[in-house]
């Protein structure tokens, strides 16, 4: 198969996304204006600050990119943290691209004031620590000087290449997750010759459907309880509080497809290419540990402890990474490593060194829904290794005091390197501690 640049690819999801009929983008000038007079005049002490109102428009082409739009007014709390507000982004530099239409600041006194265009830039993924992590950055619009009751406008547009069968796209939205939101409005738009499959998050109610000619929208409108009070179509929270079953809090998993044979087919590619690589140093690994001992369970222990020795830990969710790993070398260059790519260079050691090896992701607690192939319901990554005998052992990829004190239940796993023709959902016995 041929691979296009990712440059070219973008410019393409340009063309594309450009046949789709225009929707109409952002808060109406007049919405804008509600929005400002009706700002809270005063929040708790303690409020960091709320999202006042937030609207996101996802448009799905046919070839398999998407367009993102957001429109974004958030209030500034007495009890942030001194220092200029950065408002963030995380994003895959050279698969999407993100940009800002309008960003300004409106003043108590009544005064709008733009945002610097130097305080608009990248910035390394600020959840992987000062040196960042390979393939990931953020977009970042600092407001150098906020003050309590300040309301900042930001309105951002972005795309995202087709990395995957067109068919087989998978996404995911929330209304919220750190921050209180007052009004949340979510519309993904999408080609009728694609049905999209949805599954909602908490407590949301059915997306009202809107029909574009060949493009067919659901769309959500919120609203949330809040430090500023109840609005209508409230929910009670916008983190479901701990339930066994939750897959995050609030909001939307939509797809294409609902397999888990191409949930791994689109991202089989990624994967390959990534354990196609020879790192020099993992190649002189490779031969030390083919050097000590014949047995497959001591090279696993051996390859293991490599890899625990060579690599310090970072956690980053993993939605905002994807699920296939990062070029190793990138990796091993870093240091330091998500379960993702740590699973990647065991997976890597493992197979050059005779033991056969797949990585691999299960859910740790509550249920399982094998019916529901969205990768976001699996949030634990283990490494499978196939031993002498038809023996198997599966290693726990999560932090030593996060394993230790946290077993993996018994169920399914989703093998991210299945081979051809093979069921991706494998039984899975647990990790005991």
């Amino acid at each position: 198969m041929i691979r296009t640049p990712i440059t070219a690819v973008l410019a393409a999801v340009l063309l594309d996304l450009a046949t789709l009929p225009a929707p109409a983008l952002a808060y109406l000038p007049e919405e804008v204006n509600a929005i400002v007079s009706n700002r809270p005049e005063s929040l708790p002490p303690s409020c960091p600050g709320i999202v006042l109102a937030s609207q996101r428009l996802i448009r799905l082409s046919a070839g398999g990119g998407a367009m993102k739009e957001d429109h974004l007014f958030e209030v500034v709390g007495a009890g942030r943290p001194a220092g200029p507000l950065r408002i963030r982004w995380t994003y895959r530099p050279g698969i999407e691209e993100i940009k800002t239409i309008d960003a300004r600041v409106y003043r108590l006194s009544g005064e709008i004031s733009p945002i610097p265009a130097d305080s608009i830039r990248t910035e390394p993924c600020f959840a992987a620590g000062p040196k960042g992590y390979p393939g990931i950055s953020d977009f970042v619009v600092a407001i150098p000087d906020p003050v309590p009751g300040d309301l900042v406008e930001i309105h951002t547009s972005g795309m995202e290449a087709p990395m995957m069968e067109p068919q087989y796209y998978a996404g995911e939205e929330h209304f919220a997750e750190a921050d209180s939101v007052v009004e949340a409005e979510l519309s993904i738009r999408f080609p009728t010759v694609l049905p999209l499959l949805t599954w909602r998050l908490g407590d949301i109610p059915e997306p009202d459907p809107i029909t574009h000619g060949t493009t067919f929208e659901a769309h959500w409108l919120l609203g949330h309880l809040s430090p500023a009070g109840t609005v209508h179509r409230a929910l009670v929270s916008h983190v479901v509080a701990n339930a066994p079953d939750s897959l995050g809090p609030s909001g939307v998993l939509f797809g294409y497809r609902n397999t888990w044979s191409g949930a791994v087919f689109a991202r089989a590619y990624l994967w390959k290419r990534a354990l196609r690589e020879s790192p020099p140093e993992l190649v002189t690994a490779a031969h030390e540990i083919l050097g000590t001992t014949q047995d497959p369970g001591g090279r696993a222990d051996s390859a293991i402890a490599w890899v625990n020795r060579r690599l310090e830990r970072v956690d980053i969710p993993t939605a905002r990474l994807w699920y296939a790993p990062a070029r190793l070398q990138a990796v091993l260059d870093r240091g330091a490593a998500i379960p993702r790519d740590r699973a990647a260079v065991l997976v890597w050691l493992l197979q050059r060194v005779g033991v056969g090896a797949d990585a691999a992701m299960v859910r740790s607690h509550g249920r399982f829904i094998a019916d529901l192939a969205f990768p976001q319901q699996l949030d634990a990554w283990v490494v499978r290794a196939r031993l002498a005998n038809g023996a198997e052992r599966w290693i726990d990829m999560r932090p030593p005091d996060v394993a230790a004190r946290d077993s993996l239940q018994a169920g399914q796993a989703v093998l991210w390197t299945a081979r051809g023709e093979d069921d991706p959902l494998v039984p899975f016995p647990g990790v005991a501690r």
